[in-house]
């Protein structure tokens, strides 16, 4: 039996981490291909949409309420927003909300002192 998961455990329970360069996804995308993961929990999974963003969502408001856990929630939700990396039509819009959240840069808006400013190197490009 092939390893699976991390760090050599041969778990199956053991959630596996998937990255993809932006080239890798381009090449993808030009072939109209799709990716499909073995989550090992139902088999196989497609996941899009606000049941896969909601998650990445909260964890990055979490993040944000352990670093500064004077902010109210209006306050959250407008830095999460503000800091989002804004997809399709420029702002708000139907399809992709306010965008991709971005742990980061919402981190780096919470606590601006204890964060440097970030170089891009890899990542969404506009």
């Amino acid at each position: 039996m092939p390893q699976r998961g991390s760090l050599g455990r041969e778990n199956p329970l053991w959630p596996v981490t998937v990255g993809v360069s932006m080239e890798s996804g381009r090449r993808i995308l030009e072939r109209g291909a799709r990716v499909v993961v073995d989550s090992y929990v139902t088999d196989y999974d497609d996941a899009d949409g606000a049941s896969m963003s909601a998650p990445h969502v909260a964890a990055v408001a979490a993040l944000m309420r352990a670093l500064r856990p004077d902010l109210s929630a209006d306050e959250i939700v407008a830095l999460l927003a503000s800091t989002a990396t804004d997809l399709g039509a420029p702002g708000r819009d139907a399809t992709y909300g306010y965008g991709l959240v971005n742990a980061y840069a919402a981190a780096a808006a919470a606590v601006p002192e204890r964060m440097p400013a970030k170089q891009r190197r890899r990542g969404l490009r506009r």
